[in-house]
C-alpha cells in the first residue's frame, strides 16, 4: 500500500534533466538517493542529506468538548519507525486512544507477509487488570467481527463525536476498514493554531509516505439552503490549511452509502501508488553535480 512507497524526483544539475526515483531504482540501501548519475551528460549528482518528513500536520488536538481532547500525533512517539505505525494511521490513532483512556490497552505484532503485502495481529487486553492480563484480538481492527459488537476503547473513543450520526459513521468506516493499513477518520479535530474550525472529520490519504491529500468530512445531512454561504466560508477556510471538504448528506439508507464511497476513494487513490509515480513524487534538492570523468578513483 502507499504507506510504503517512496518516489523522488530530481533534476541534474548539469543538463536539467528531470529524473524519476524509486527506493528499487537505487538499491534501496537508504530512504534517499544520495547520487545518481544522469546518463544524458554523463555527471553525478549528489542529493541533499536533509531527510523529508511527511506532508500531515504535527499534531491534532480532537474532540467536540473544550476541556477533554485527544491529543494525536502522526505515529506514536514511542513506537516511530515501527511498520505498523504509520501516519495518522488507525492503527496509530488506536495505540495512542488506547494509552490515553484506557479502557485496554492495543499493542500490534511485527508483520508476516502474505503475497507480498504485510499481515498484522492485533491484540488488547483489559486495562485495569494487573496480573497476567489476558490478551484478545483487537474488536476495532477486527471490524466488529469476531463476536462483540462494541468494547472498552470504542465506548471511550466514540465520546469524542459530537452526534449520533457522527458515531455511526465513524463504526461503519472502521467497519469497512477492518485490518487494513487504512488512515483513520480523525473525529472533531481542531484545526489552525486558533482554531477557527472542527470539522466532523479529517483524513489523510497517503499517495506515497511523504505525500498525502488532506480531507475535511462534514456530514451535512442537516443543513438547509440557508447554510450554503456559511458553509461556502468554512470551506474556503479549510482550504487555506489544505483541506479539501467533502459534504455528505444522508440518503434512505442514513449515511451508508457515503461510507461506502468514502473507503472506495481512499482505496483507489491509495493505490495511485502502483500506477501515478511520477504524480505522486516529491522533489528532491541536487545539492552537487560533477562531471563522472573528473571523479577519481
Amino acid at each position: 500500500m502507499a504507506y510504503f512507497h517512496r518516489f523522488y524526483i530530481t533534476q541534474c544539475g548539469s543538463c536539467a534533466t528531470r529524473w524519476l526515483h524509486t527506493r528499487e531504482s537505487w538499491g534501496g540501501e537508504s530512504l534517499l538517493p544520495i547520487s545518481f548519475v544522469c546518463n544524458k551528460c554523463d555527471h553525478r549528482n549528489t542529493t541533499t542529506s536533509a531527510v523529508p518528513v511527511p506532508d500531515v500536520p504535527r499534531l491534532l488536538y480532537c474532540g467536540h468538548e473544550k476541556h477533554r481532547q485527544l491529543e494525536i500525533y502522526p505515529f506514536p512517539i514511542n513506537q516511530i519507525g515501527k511498520p505498523w505505525a504509520q501516519p495518522f494511521s488507525v492503527r496509530s490513532f488506536i495505540y495512542q486512544a488506547s494509552r490515553q483512556l484506557g479502557g485496554c490497552n492495543y499493542d500490534c505484532s511485527e508483520p508476516r507477509h502474505v503475497l507480498g503485502e504485510p499481515a498484522y495481529s492485533d491484540s488488547c487486553f483489559d486495562a485495569n487488570e494487573d496480573w497476567e492480563p489476558e490478551q484478545h484480538g483487537c474488536h476495532i481492527l477486527s471490524g466488529w467481527t469476531r463476536g462483540q459488537e462494541s468494547c472498552a476503547l470504542w465506548e471511550l473513543i466514540q465520546q469524542y463525536c459530537q452526534t449520533e450520526s457522527e458515531k455511526k459513521f465513524l463504526r461503519q468506516y472502521l467497519s469497512y476498514a477492518k485490518g487494513r493499513n487504512f488512515p483513520m477518520l480523525v473525529p472533531q479535530p481542531r484545526i489552525g493554531i486558533a482554531e477557527r474550525r472542527r470539522p466532523d472529520f479529517v483524513v489523510f490519504v497517503p499517495l506515497q509516505f511523504y505525500k498525502y491529500k488532506r480531507y475535511a468530512i462534514e456530514l451535512d445531512g442537516a443543513h438547509s439552503e440557508a447554510n450554503s454561504e456559511a458553509d461556502c466560508l468554512r470551506d474556503q477556510e479549510m482550504s487555506k490549511e489544505g483541506y479539501t471538504v467533502l459534504s455528505l448528506r444522508p440518503s434512505e439508507r442514513g449515511y451508508l452509502e457515503e461510507v461506502q464511497k468514502l473507503v472506495e476513494k481512499v482505496e483507489a487513490e491509495m493505490n495511485t501508488a502502483e500506477t501515478q509515480d511520477w504524480d505522486n513524487a516529491i522533489e528532491i534538492r541536487v545539492v552537487k553535480t560533477v562531471e563522472v570523468a573528473d571523479i577519481p578513483f
